[in-house]
């Protein structure tokens, strides 16, 4: 039984390590599309919005697959604080964070 636990938080913490690439990722691209817009680039920032709005539908993704694997004890709540800043900056550049 020790040994299926260990797998199985292994296994969190993988996913928890894979939310945050995608989060900074989704950040980052949104952050790059920001300084893109503020130098008249607006076909290169329309490209790094979309590549942040990809990261934050992986993000979500994976999330959710958190908070099932959570069943409940808490442990994903500072992870949303990551996707949610991403959406954040997109909303800055004009965009709505949920992709449509």
């Amino acid at each position: 039984m020790t040994e299926l636990m260990a797998e199985v938080s292994q296994d969190f913490e993988s996913t928890i390590m894979e939310l945050l690439v995608f989060a900074g990722s989704a950040r980052s691209s949104a952050l790059m599309a920001l300084q893109q817009a503020r130098a008249g680039d607006f076909t290169g920032s329309a490209e790094h919005m979309a590549e942040s709005k990809q990261a934050v539908k992986q993000a979500h993704r994976i999330q959710t697959q958190l908070i099932g694997m959570d069943e409940g004890c808490g442990k994903t709540g500072h992870h949303p604080d990551h996707r949610t800043r991403a959406g954040s900056l997109d909303e800055r550049h004009g965009h709505s964070g949920s992709g449509r």
